[in-house]
């Protein structure tokens, strides 16, 4: 499997919180998370047309603040022997949350059998061995079945018990070339939210959120979809929405956000928060992908 090449010319950290357009009134955030071996930036952006998608959803939703999170990996995998760390920020996240977008996700949980599991955890880190050092795939190997079990936790969670999320789950139809099988079939994608909707991309495991430009047909279902959501955002709702403030480090000042996110997997995440800069509520979106 080729390398992946690297753009040196990027100005957006590989870690923490960049902020696409940081002027402006914001009534909505929209946070991009990429997957165990993304980029913040690279994860959501086509080689070949250069068209980074993120950036072009301002223009469809602008009112909405655009935010890329990069993290470490090898601190995710280790994160899950701190559970109890924050467990009220982790509260404040998933009570803001309103709604999940995930790309090619293997969110199975008990409805699928240990042979699948196997499969997919193979077929995940043989598309992440490249970029992966030995030390975390081992960790992944031997946390695996935890990783999947993280699904059937998120469904115990009250804004999925209670229906209260809009949640909408893409999954590939082609082959990666450099495996010859789909990484993250339709079944192995499927979160099992009541309220859930499938939707296929016409892409493999990678190319699947690298929309070519403004046209592509996928791009345009995904900006109607956040937008539809954004919308009923300024709904009357009984839900007090409530924010945590992340903060990046940069030099010598912090960047603070008040956002409520959901950090794991291919996913678009929309969270009501309170930002108490501002007299009115502000609502955030977050985007969460594969790699």
């Amino acid at each position: 499997m080729p390398k992946k090449t690297t753009n040196n010319t990027s100005t957006i950290p590989a870690l923490g919180f960049t902020c696409l357009n940081p002027e402006g009134r914001h009534e909505v955030d929209i946070v991009f998370v990429h997957g165990l071996s993304g980029n913040p930036e690279s994860t959501w952006k086509n080689s070949t047309t250069g068209f980074l998608w993120p950036k072009e959803l301002e223009a469809h939703v602008p009112n909405a603040r655009i935010l890329l999170y990069g993290y470490d990996v090898h601190a995710l995998v280790i994160a899950n022997e701190n559970k109890s760390m924050r467990v009220e920020d982790r509260n404040q996240i998933y009570l803001s949350t309103v709604g999940c977008f995930f790309y090619g996700t293997p969110n199975c949980g008990s409805s699928i059998g240990q042979a699948k599991r196997v499969k997919i955890v193979s077929s995940v880190l043989k598309v992440a061995s490249f970029e992966l050092p030995e030390k975390i795939m081992k960790a992944l190997e031997l946390h695996s079945d935890e990783v999947f079990d993280l699904a059937e936790g998120f469904l115990e969670l009250d804004i999925c018990r209670k229906e209260t999320i809009t949640m909408y789950t893409y999954y590939e139809t082609r082959n990666l070339p450099e495996l010859g099988e789909l990484v993250v079939d339709e079944t192995s994608a499927r979160v099992g939210y009541g309220k859930e909707v499938m939707n296929p991309i016409q892409e493999d495991h990678i190319g699947m959120v690298k929309f070519k430009n403004a046209e592509d047909r996928d791009f345009i279902h995904v900006s109607k979809k956040v937008k539809s959501i954004v919308n009923k955002l300024r709904e009357p709702t009984a839900v007090e929405p409530r924010a945590i403030e992340l903060v990046r480090h940069h030099g010598d000042q912090d960047e603070r956000y008040q956002t409520g996110a959901n950090l794991a997997g291919n996913v678009l995440c929309l969270a009501g928060t309170r930002d108490h800069s501002r007299p009115s509520p502000k609502r955030s979106i977050f985007h969460l992908a594969r790699r």
